[in-house]
């Protein structure tokens, strides 16, 4: 792909949630700001007016947490306390949707936005790419813009939670085994009196 999303999360972390920042000015995207693949700009209201709005990628660690995909929903209704993605530029309501579904194999590690079609096609054909919202800009013209996502690998999550397992494995074992009192001396244990 053109360009990475930087700063790249660290190893062993998940992607947990997307907080959308506004501003009033367009004093250059934030550095921590989810990117654009072609370079082509990251605010989500880039030509239609309103507010500069960017996406701001938060990690975890805890696998369980991480989203595993994301969806855009648009409506003419207000929604209380969601980010609005068109904030201030009129017209529908665009709000990202969040998914983390426990059973399904992959998190989603990398995130970016890709604009124009021949770009997602070409990111989606290069397996670039895992999963990708609709287009954002949908009924408003201008670019097609979709949030994409790069999951992590089956086979690297399944070294990390077999990691994970081996050590829960074996406090779970040092928690069950107990020693004989008779015995302690050869194994040099010292036994808890009840």
């Amino acid at each position: 792909m053109p360009n990475i999303s930087e700063p790249a999360p660290l190893d062993g972390e998940f992607l947990d949630d997307l907080e959308v920042l506004y501003s009033d000015e367009a004093v250059g995207e934030p550095r921590l700001a989810v990117r654009e693949a072609w370079d082509q700009g990251a605010d989500i209201n880039k030509g239609f007016g309103g507010k500069y709005v960017w996406l701001i990628p938060h990690y975890t660690r805890e696998e369980s947490h991480g989203s595993t995909s994301w969806a855009i929903m648009i409506t003419n209704i207000v929604q209380s306390g969601r980010a609005d993605l068109a904030k201030g530029a009129g017209g529908y309501f665009r709000y990202l949707d969040r998914y983390s579904v426990r059973e399904k194999a992959e998190r989603i590690r990398e995130v970016y936005l890709i604009r124009g079609k021949e770009h997602l096609e070409e990111a989606k054909t290069k397996g670039w790419i895992s999963g990708h919202t609709d287009d954002i800009n949908r009924d408003r013209g201008g670019d097609y813009l979709y949030l994409v996502w790069k999951n992590v690998p089956k086979v690297q999550r399944a070294g990390l939670a077999a990691e994970e397992h081996n050590k829960e494995q074996v406090e779970e074992t040092k928690a069950v085994v107990k020693i004989d009192p008779v015995n302690a001396e050869k194994f040099g244990a010292e036994v808890a009196k009840a």
